[in-house]
């Protein structure tokens, strides 16, 4: 899976969350065009108190997105506190996130790059936790990665039964993702950037 950018994620999130979204402005960090696509989600994150840039007013939204800040836009977004007194700043959200259950496999500190699956499945985690079916998402994650690490092992991932029975669970897998709703949004709002990103 490719890295994400900060300004990726911080509009997967805002739109997943938000139905509607109104910016006050677009100008609202030093380094971001007001007219580039992200601007409004940027500001409107600003506004909200999801996102505070750096010290020197700039949002650098063309940097890769770490688990630490993923976490804290996630989090803040849907409404998780944690305490950014501590040293570093993310060991309080870190904790909370690991309590919660939000980290995805394969994390291991809090400064390592997100690709899109971990924020797949971050994201994934957050709104299965809000709507009480997270366990049923755990489990179901862990029989998949069990399941391909047994045949895996058995060298069964040529067997065509085996990619068969892949393909369902990665199915119910992405089933339980998002509901249709939120999913449809984000692939409409991907085929938008996309047609923007082209002319």
């Amino acid at each position: 899976y490719n890295s994400l950018n900060r300004a990726e994620l911080l509009k997967i999130v805002i739109a997943g969350k938000y139905a509607s979204m109104t910016a006050n402005g677009a100008d609202c960090f030093k380094d971001i065009d007001p007219n580039a696509w992200y601007a409004p989600y940027a500001c409107f994150a600003k506004n909200k108190g999801i996102v505070k840039g750096y010290g020197d007013d700039t949002f650098r939204p063309d940097q890769k997105i770490t688990i630490a800040e993923a976490l804290k836009i996630t989090m803040v977004t849907y409404g998780f506190a944690y305490n950014e007194t501590q040293n570093p700043w993310y060991s309080d959200l870190m904790l909370k996130a690991e309590e919660y259950q939000f980290i995805p496999y394969q994390i291991n500190t809090g400064d390592q790059i997100l690709n899109r699956g971990q924020m797949a499945d971050l994201l994934t985690r957050v709104i299965k936790y809000l709507d009480g079916s997270l366990d049923d998402y755990l489990n179901l994650y862990v029989n998949f990665r069990l399941k391909v690490k047994e045949a895996l092992s058995q060298g069964l991932d040529k067997n065509d039964r085996f990619k068969e029975e892949l393909k369902t669970y990665e199915t119910q897998l992405l089933d339980s993702y998002l509901d249709k709703e939120i999913a449809d949004k984000l692939i409409k709002q991907e085929y938008e950037r996309s047609k923007i990103d082209v002319n």
